[in-house]
């Protein structure tokens, strides 16, 4: 299948004092538009009033104590001024070193940007490192030039419910080129990939620690779906039974069956949203045994198991009827 050609589009994202970051996709006026701010004391927040206003060298003088002291938000602003070339000299390989200084101090937006230019620069693995660092923590462009390498296995294991997953949650924050993706890639899903995908987005943690409902991007609900776990594999005894007495062969083993609620890239964010559920909607999980189980690249969390179908039919019903993605999977008892 032709994967999805990256187009990475970049808007200029300045932070703020506090860690509020300002983004706007709109041309700035020139100077002699509009009344230039004197008199402003020295502050990150003032620098980013004199760098709307076009002020770029006056912006990046107040900015540039601060980012020698290593304050974070002047790092990152001082790498987009060397990036874009505004009020310094354009410089990638200085604009790289300023946004690894503050990514590797946690500053989201910069630890995007470092991995989008290295991405484009094919230093994958470092690039990768960094851009799902950002994307679990809730950074859209990260999520969404992650999501597309998921998509395409480009220099991670392709996996259609990973990129749903992170591409969703930068649709849901209002990232057009996400969304674009994302109608792409739907169509190629099958009930099940959505349907885990869906739960895997649900359940992602922003870099607070909260899980934040998706609003903007529908639920898919599908019906119950039976996901047939694989036919064990026959194991050749090592003694023939019949020699040792004509043991009697062990019955078949009846299938049971488990509700699936989430997929997770670590098994720590499987055990987070856990805790969030017994706390919050403690009913739905009241009493039934948890399993963590390791596919490929993720973790899936599965509650029970169910000695009937129908029991099992009836758990994940509750689960969707509470908002939440669910599949009910066989499994051996």
């Amino acid at each position: 299948m032709a994967g999805l050609n990256l187009v990475i589009a970049l808007a200029l994202v300045l932070a703020l004092e506090g860690s509020v970051q300002a983004q706007t996709n709109t041309q700035v006026a020139p100077a002699a538009a509009q009344p230039r701010i004197a008199a402003l004391p020295p502050s990150i927040g003032n620098g980013v009033r004199l760098w709307r206003q076009g002020e770029w060298a006056a912006a990046v003088a107040m900015w540039q104590p601060f980012a020698d002291a290593g304050y974070v938000d002047a790092m990152y602003n001082i790498g987009q001024a060397r990036k874009l070339g505004r009020g310094l000299p354009r410089d990638e390989v200085l604009a790289r070193s300023w946004f690894r200084r503050a990514a590797e101090k946690g500053h989201r937006p910069a630890q995007a940007n470092l991995g989008i230019l290295l991405f484009q620069l094919g230093e994958k693995p470092e690039a990768l490192r960094w851009l799902k660092t950002a994307a679990e923590a809730g950074e859209p462009r990260a999520q969404y030039v992650y999501g597309v390498a998921s998509w395409n296995g480009d220099g991670v294991a392709r996996s259609l419910m990973l990129a749903y997953a992170f591409l969703a949650r930068a649709a849901d924050q209002g990232l057009e080129e996400a969304r674009s993706a994302l109608d792409r890639l739907v169509p190629r899903l099958t009930p099940v990939e959505r349907a885990n995908g869906w739960a895997l987005a649900s359940s992602m943690a922003r870099g607070d620690g909260k899980v934040v409902p998706i609003t903007r991007i529908a639920n898919p609900n599908p019906e119950v779906m039976i996901a047939a776990a694989p036919a064990p594999v026959p194991q050749t005894p090592s003694v023939d039974p019949a020699a040792m007495g004509g043991s009697p062969q062990a019955a078949p083993q009846k299938p049971g069956y488990r509700i699936q609620i989430g997929a997770y890239s670590r098994r720590e964010l499987a055990e987070a949203d856990l805790a969030s559920l017994r706390q919050s909607r403690p009913a739905l999980v009241e009493g039934a045994s948890t399993h963590f189980v390791s596919v490929n690249t993720l973790v899936r969390l599965q509650l029970g198991g169910y000695a009937d179908q129908a029991l099992a039919r009836a758990a994940c019903l509750r689960f969707q009827a509470a908002g939440r993605a669910c599949l009910v999977v066989v499994t051996p008892i």
